[in-house]
């Protein structure tokens, strides 16, 4: 898809901000539309126009229930966490729940430890994945999307007709035959319980958004330098001097939405004494962003609306999220981050 590479093309470089071990340098907007005609899932469900509920009474660990109130699309980011109900889950891919829709959304649990109600429904948590885990995430998915060809899975789809449900029938339906959007729910708890052992945290029911609570002090210490500049749509992230990951929106305000929560998944990450290093030079930070472009991209329809793009190749991974031409959302790991130096 060239949109990927036509916005990637268009960034511009920010000063690098840089507290402990983490680096941030910022991405401008240079083609970018300025603005997003969609609601952030913060927004939406603080205005309560977007519920967020299990798939039925039962439940299904996989499978939420996501019903968009507005007349506009509402946005969930990749590795999102959604808390309440039988269990705190994240969102297993971006997407856009169409305006006055219902949409089965694609989830992992990262609450091992429980599966009783606690609300009635979701609510956001204010946090995502750790970027560890994001990785880890994205470099299964994208190696599932290599093991099958997405065009011949969803080559029987059709919507269903207007008469029986409108729009919103055919979109939950869309949901329920994409067989690729699975995160591997085992690896996922592997990767909450190594991170809580990391963060040298106990947590009685196994909870991802504990290592950020019990952690707060020094993760709210480490974020608080960094904050989103003027037109900024992205970053480049770096670990160590090593570059970890890149983050795009497709807007400075959806990227300002997401800009907390996507800076304390690298913060967790990025905790303890810092070694020596040297700042990233522009031409590193191109390097790694040429890279990110040149990945393999495998597409799919995506669950709600636009489609979902996997990215892979032998130095990184990640996932984009593509609509009406425009990328909505990309983020992309190396994959020799997390290893030891």
């Amino acid at each position: 898809m060239r949109a990927i590479q036509t916005c990637l093309e268009s960034l511009g470089l920010g000063a690098p901000v840089h507290a402990g071990r983490l680096t941030m340098v910022p991405l401008t907007a240079g083609g970018l539309r300025a603005d997003s005609s969609y609601l952030l899932l913060d927004e939406a469900m603080a205005a309560g126009q977007l519920e967020v509920s299990e798939i039925s009474d039962a439940g299904i660990v996989a499978n939420l229930l996501a019903t968009n109130l507005s007349d506009k699309p509402v946005l969930l980011f990749d590795g999102e966490e959604l808390k309440g109900a039988k269990q705190n889950r994240i969102v297993n891919a971006t997407i856009l729940v169409p305006a006055g829709a219902k949409l089965t959304l694609p989830v992992s649990c990262v609450e091992q430890g429980r599966w009783r109600y606690e609300a009635a429904g979701f609510s956001s948590s204010g946090e995502a994945l750790f970027a560890k885990g994001r990785f880890r995430k994205a470099e299964r998915m994208a190696s599932a999307r290599r093991m099958k060809d997405a065009r011949q899975v969803n080559a029987d789809w059709t919507p269903d007709p207007a008469h029986e449900a409108g729009p919103i029938r055919g979109f939950a339906r869309r949901a329920e035959t994409l067989g690729d959007f699975d995160a591997g729910q085992s690896a996922v708890w592997d990767d909450v319980h190594e991170a809580l052992l990391e963060t040298g945290r106990r947590s009685a029911s196994s909870a991802m958004h504990d290592s950020y609570v019990l952690r707060r002090g020094e993760i709210e210490s480490l974020s608080s330098v960094f904050a989103p500049a003027d037109h900024q749509v992205g970053a480049v992230f770096y670990i160590d001097g090593r570059a970890v990951g890149i983050e795009v929106a497709g807007s400075s305000r959806a990227f300002g939405a997401i800009f907390g929560k996507i800076v304390r998944s690298y913060c967790l990450n990025a905790l303890g004494q810092k070694p020596p290093f040297e700042l990233p030079a522009p031409e590193a930070v191109r390097a790694f962003i040429a890279a990110v472009t040149g990945l393999d991209q495998m597409v799919s329809p995506s669950v709600g609306m636009g489609d979902d793009v996997r990215l892979d190749g032998p130095s990184a991974c990640g996932a984009a999220l593509i609509s009406e031409g425009h990328v909505v959302h990309l983020s992309a790991f190396s994959k020799a981050a997390f290893e030891p130096a």
